[in-house]
């Protein structure tokens, strides 16, 4: 069974204090990332690299 989650990885913050919002597929052990086209701020997350937007 596939696992599905929205992820940002904070290695890869941008110069303008943002992050790429990533989607993180994984099955059989093996994770690969999906780029998308959506950004948020260090506000829009708590400590744990969660969303703070309500889906």
């Amino acid at each position: 069974m596939s696992t599905v989650n929205a992820k940002v990885l904070a290695h890869q913050k941008k110069l303008d204090g943002t992050w790429n919002v990533k989607i993180s597929v994984c099955q059989k052990s093996i994770t690969k990332y999906i780029d998308t086209v959506h950004f948020v701020s260090q506000n829009q997350l708590t400590r744990g690299w969660k969303s703070r937007i309500p889906s």
